[in-house]
């Protein structure tokens, strides 16, 4: 943790946005949200007929959601780690296509 604060320091004082940097130490904090995109994704470009009112638009703003909570940690919050499990992101809660129809958990 101390080494990410000494480079986000370090860009910080070169005039660098530590943004791109911070996404990527915080997307393997969400990888089962990003997989469960990535499966929805595929279901529906393997769809022949598929309805095009359907999307994955509740997974990706899952995935989003846990990579926005852990670059930008609510203050009231600073002393806890954001994952998808955080009470920050309740995927549960999120309905997507047809999970249970179109491809297993």
């Amino acid at each position: 943790m101390t080494e990410i604060r000494g480079t986000i320091r370090t860009m910080l004082e070169k005039g660098q946005d530590p943004k791109d940097y911070l996404i990527e130490i915080c997307r393997p904090e969400c990888t089962s949200l990003q997989q469960k995109l990535q499966r929805c994704e595929t279901a529906l470009k393997n769809m022949t007929h598929a309805d095009p009112e359907l999307s994955c638009m509740y997974p990706l703003r899952d995935w989003v959601t846990c990579v926005d909570g852990c670059v930008h940690p609510h203050p009231s919050r600073s002393n806890q780690k954001y994952t998808h499990n955080s009470p920050a992101t309740n995927t549960d809660s999120s309905p997507d296509i047809n999970t249970n129809t179109i491809y297993p958990s």
